[in-house]
């Protein structure tokens, strides 16, 4: 049986793209602020300085004036459409986003560092004009979870419902989209992404409140208005409050909870640094394949003998008179020798197996058989072999080599990052133990319960998606005017203010004479953006000290540290 058949097969693979760009969110900020580049800082969590912020603010005097009644507020409605759009207030100091290589045929699951998980459905891309994606797609995806995260990203947390004004308090948000070669897709209109968010959420019984929204942008009418944007209802997610043993209870200070949680954003970094070294040196030095050795006959097994086309079989053109032998525990007949068969018929299964069809008129046998060698092909593919294998092994040895040095220096970073975080922790310990022996044990410890949850919700739409519940407008309304230590006023920066009771994050402009609403029940703490890129602070103990006045003003201390990342802002917003 020497005929070159015609061989049918289908062992072609989908190629491998490479992707290199972000998604550019240049027309979404177009309105604000020209160009703002791709996120490319690493999500990393924060040393935590020694001092207090009341330590650091001193020589700042706070006059402020109240007003309680309602009718005094103004319409800022102009202010409040220049917000309504993702404007990141420090664009090197943005979360990263995670990126999965996913197969557009087949879909797959992928995890996010802490837990998190995007199912994603066969067939499930498609182009701006609906054509339907196939092979290698980048996907990404990054998620936000605290008061810092919200601030960095530049997205709005305020929500229009009815005419009437909430703030909306997170229990995970996250952002996702997909590209090919750049080119930016849709998710098919028949098909769903379901996104498992993993989260903590502060348990108080009101947890049936939560409700998922997706922030939409309309585009302007014209250009010299800006962007209107608002959270867009889009029903419930489903929020699974995990079971005991997989939560945490929080029943010491909220500064040692704060570091705790320090300590898993550490962890979570680690583990995407180490991958991320990993890719790299992967794109600079490619795995070389690792060669198959050649197999020997089995003299008690079954072999055939005919020839394969080498051109439709790549893998089988280093060999020579290549055998094939039947593979052991498939029923076979020895008269199978004796027949002329009319057509052979070959296709590759997997690795090393290949299945064969013997047909003869009616009848046909199907085999499945591995290539095999003897006597001096076997001998010289042999040869041949080990010589690939030491060039293989040295490579490898190499590369991961490489691979170990760049991860050791990811560790020694995460391991300097935890030490400080325990020198932290030993300090507020000491503090609270100070406390307790005063007596004043209400300072020194919260009774929150915090609870890990899993979100579930399914999305047919990239872009930005929030588990939140909307919350009512504080009580507190609190008008003045914003300037810094030398009482230079800012006009138009964007003021951020938060509190240690809800997770989310407030904004507006420091305008003359502008108001804004606090919750006087919480701890509140206020920050600017200066215009050389510093922090400008109103700490918690400046609230505390307000006293009523007809005339004030916000004087708010420029902090002297520089801000060139996320944890840059932690150490310094440490509330």
């Amino acid at each position: 049986m020497k005929n070159n058949y015609n061989i049918k097969i289908n062992n072609n693979e989908p190629s491998s793209e490479q992707i290199a760009k972000h998604k550019d969110f240049d027309a979404l900020l177009k309105a604000h602020a020209g160009t703002t580049p791709p996120p490319k800082a690493v999500a990393g969590m924060g040393k935590i300085v020694k001092m207090g912020i009341g330590a650091l603010i001193t020589g700042a005097a706070a006059l402020v004036m109240l007003f309680f009644a309602p009718g005094l507020l103004r319409n800022n409605t102009g202010d409040d459409i220049v917000e309504r759009k993702v404007s990141p207030p420090i664009p090197q100091a943005q979360k990263v986003f995670a990126s999965y290589k996913v197969n557009a045929n087949q879909g797959g699951v992928y995890e996010y560092g802490n837990g998190s998980k995007i199912t994603v459905p066969a067939r499930a891309f498609v182009y701006e004009d609906g054509s339907e994606v196939t092979g290698e797609v980048d996907l990404k995806y990054r998620e936000f979870h605290d008061f810092v995260d919200f601030f960095l990203s530049g997205i709005p947390m305020e929500y229009d419902s009815a005419g009437q004004e909430f703030q909306l308090e997170s229990a995970g948000m996250m952002e996702i989209y997909a590209e090919q070669n750049g080119r930016p897709l849709r998710i098919n209109s028949d098909k769903d992404i379901d996104v498992q968010l993993a989260s903590e959420i502060q348990v108080d019984g009101n947890e049936s409140a939560y409700n998922l929204y997706q922030f939409e942008n309309q585009p302007p009418q014209n250009e010299a208005k800006a962007v209107a944007a608002n959270w867009s209802y889009k029903g419930k997610s489903k929020l699974d409050i995990l079971p005991e043993e997989e939560t945490q209870e929080n029943t010491e200070s909220e500064e040692l909870a704060q570091i705790k949680k320090l300590e898993r954003n550490i962890n979570r970094e680690e583990k995407q640094l180490l991958q991320a070294a990993e890719q790299e040196i992967a794109s600079v030095t490619p795995e070389i394949p690792k060669p198959k050795a050649p197999k020997k006959p089995n003299p008690n097994g079954y072999i055939f003998d005919f020839d394969v086309n080498k051109e439709r079989f790549p893998e089988l053109a280093a060999y020579e008179n290549v055998l094939w032998q039947v593979i052991e525990g498939q029923p076979f007949d020895e008269n199978y020798y004796n027949i002329n068969w009319e057509d052979v018929q070959i296709r590759k299964a997997n690795d090393d197996v290949y299945s064969v069809a013997l047909v003869k008129g009616e009848q046909r046998v199907n085999l499945n058989v591995t290539p095999v060698l003897s006597g001096k092909d076997y001998r010289k593919a042999q040869a041949e072999f080990d010589q690939k294998m030491a060039v293989y092994t040295q490579g490898y040895a190499q590369r991961q080599a490489e691979v170990a040095e760049k991860q050791a220096a990811v560790r020694r970073k995460m391991a300097a990052k935890r030490a400080e975080l325990e020198a932290q922790k030993a300090d507020a310990e000491a503090r609270i133990a100070d406390l307790k022996r005063q007596g004043r044990r209400g300072e020194a410890t919260s009774m929150l319960v915090t609870r890990k949850v899993m979100n579930n919700f399914e999305i047919r739409d990239f872009g930005i998606w929030n588990i939140d519940r909307p919350l009512p407008p504080y009580e507190q309304i609190l008008v003045g005017n914003f300037c810094d230590e030398s009482e230079k006023t800012y006009k138009g920066n964007p003021v951020y203010i938060v509190n240690k009771t809800n997770n989310t994050v407030g904004r507006f402009h420091a305008t003359s004479r502008n108001q804004f609403r606090i919750n006087t029940k919480a701890e509140n703490l206020m920050w600017l953006v200066t215009d050389d890129g510093k922090l400008a602070i109103f700490s918690p103990e400046q609230f505390n000290n307000l006293i009523p006045q007809k005339q004030h003003t916000f004087a708010m201390a420029t902090m002297p540290q520089t801000v060139d990342n996320e944890e840059d802002v932690r150490r310094i917003l440490k509330l």
